[in-house]
């Protein structure tokens, strides 16, 4: 089990730097409201899930978890803003896109799953690849956040979408301790990180890894398949 106090212990200790901050996250999403998602640069990269900026100088290791964050900009403008910082429309539109292929972005650690699983992960997606899943579209977004903290919890923020896995950690190799469709982890209590909510999930309430064939093949999601 999630140890509740120390969780809010760091989220107490996260939020000390928010006023310091205040107005330089202000910023980022009055720029983020002007952006044109039919005109923009989109990139990703390994980041703290609670403060994909990097802009807290001491980061709780209790929250410490790594995802692939998300960011937009407009052509002419050096300002990235995280998806968390743009409006729901935005960022609606902007999946599609990514879906399509249009952003494509490296991924440097070995995910064991995927490669079981005959998954690329090359891509900023999982596209559909030879292997069990090559018959069929994969559902939503799928992605992975890696802790080292094996009892750690998943993260999931409230503009987040799709469905995450969580990834263990070891010998730079992630092991999958299991996942949860975002719907579904948003039902969960949320906490303030940095003036977002965020919900954590404990790994006992995260569903097998053997389940997300069975989600996938539910059509959920509106991905099209790229192979055929």
């Amino acid at each position: 089990m999630i140890n509740k106090k120390r969780i809010i212990a760091a989220l107490n200790q996260l939020n000390a730097t928010k006023d310091e901050h205040k107005e330089w996250l202000a910023i980022r999403r009055e720029i983020g409201a002007d952006l044109d998602p039919d005109n923009v640069h989109v990139y990703c990269i390994h980041a703290q899930v609670l403060d994909p900026y990097g802009i807290c100088p001491s980061f709780p290791t209790a929250l410490y978890l790594i995802g692939r964050e998300y960011f937009a900009r407009a052509p002419n403008s050096g300002v990235w803003v995280s998806f968390d910082d743009l409006p729901r429309g935005t960022v609606s539109r902007l999946w599609p896109r990514m879906q399509a292929g249009e952003f494509d972005g490296p991924m440097k650690p070995k995910w064991k799953w995927a490669d079981d699983h005959g998954i690329s992960p090359n891509r900023m997606f999982w596209h559909p690849m030879a292997g069990p899943l090559a018959a069929v579209p994969v559902a939503g977004r799928v992605a992975i956040r890696t802790t080292t903290q094996t009892r750690g919890p998943l993260i999931v923020k409230d503009a987040d979408l799709g469905s995450f896995v969580l990834g263990i950690l070891e010998h730079d190799t992630v092991y999958a301790a299991g996942w949860i469709d975002v719907r579904a982890a948003k039902q969960f209590p949320s906490q303030t990180a940095l003036g977002s909510a965020v919900h954590f999930i404990e790994q006992s309430q995260l569903d097998r890894m053997d389940d997300l064939q069975k989600y996938i093949e539910t059509g959920l999601g509106k991905w099209v398949d790229t192979t055929h």
